[in-house]
């Protein structure tokens, strides 16, 4: 009977194995189940700290917002500074700042459920003058040299690519514990190790694990990517996990 037991056991092993659900090595957790010469332990997950942005164009505060956000005042989902802190009139500042909206942007994410596609832009202030940047070329002109891991994944984000790992906006950090499913398997992650995103630096360029919605709608689904940022703002694309069994089913207004 324990020998008949044993065989079924060993029997189901092989067969999670074989359809993707159990990646080889089992115990491994360092090992991507989709790239498996990747080594995930090399990657930080997404926990940012952006005030490891530093701007190119000299700025007292900036925030990053979306265009779907209709709200008065906008809540960004990026804050940086403070606002109007060194303007002449800061009430006045911070109507005209709070009155700058943007109808396109760079990027493209998720926003309003899971059906509705939108970009995001920056707004940012300095003294008495307030800008908007919203394109990806003056997201470029925003960052200028590419120098460190936050500035690598807000230029990825201007490009498409999201990561739906942990991220800090402002001064908060906030952690979540998602699923993503390749191939009709389910994985499980927290922000370690970076099965949904994560960045590395190697030779003063920055190596990202991100995704990107390539079908919004019936079914949804997203792609893996893993890309190389140059300090030049140059992107090229490494890797590519096509999902071809999709994701979220949804069906479009």
């Amino acid at each position: 009977m324990k020998k008949n037991s044993l065989y079924w056991r060993v029997t189901l092993i092989l067969f999670f194995v074989m359809m993707g659900c159990i990646p080889p090595g089992g115990d491994d957790v360092d090992r991507d189940p989709l790239w498996p010469d990747i080594d995930l332990s090399l990657y930080q997950s997404y926990q940012i700290d952006w005030n490891n942005v530093l701007p190119a164009m000299p700025t007292d505060y900036w925030e990053l917002r979306s265009n779907f956000d209709t709200r008065t005042p906008i809540v960004p989902s990026i804050i940086v500074g403070e606002k109007c802190s060194k303007a002449s009139n800061p009430k006045v500042c911070m109507t005209e700042f709070d009155a700058l909206r943007a109808d396109s942007g760079f990027g493209s994410v998720i926003c309003g459920g899971i059906i509705y596609s939108c970009q995001q832009y920056i707004v940012s202030n300095l003294g008495n003058e307030n800008r908007l940047w919203d394109t990806l070329d003056k997201l470029k002109e925003f960052l200028g040299t590419i120098d460190s891991k936050a500035e690598a994944l807000l230029l990825a984000e201007g490009h498409g690519f999201f990561t739906f790992g942990a991220v800090s906006r402002g001064n908060g950090t906030r952690n979540q514990t998602s699923r993503i499913s390749w191939g009709g398997v389910a994985y499980a992650f927290t922000p370690s190790p970076p099965l949904d995103g994560g960045v590395r630096e190697i030779d003063g360029e920055y190596e990202l694990i991100v995704q990107k919605t390539i079908s919004l709608c019936s079914p949804r689904h997203n792609n893996r990517y893993l890309i190389r940022i140059k300090p030049s703002g140059d992107l090229v694309i490494l890797r590519e996990q096509i999902n071809e069994r999709g994701g979220i089913v949804a069906s479009c207004p």
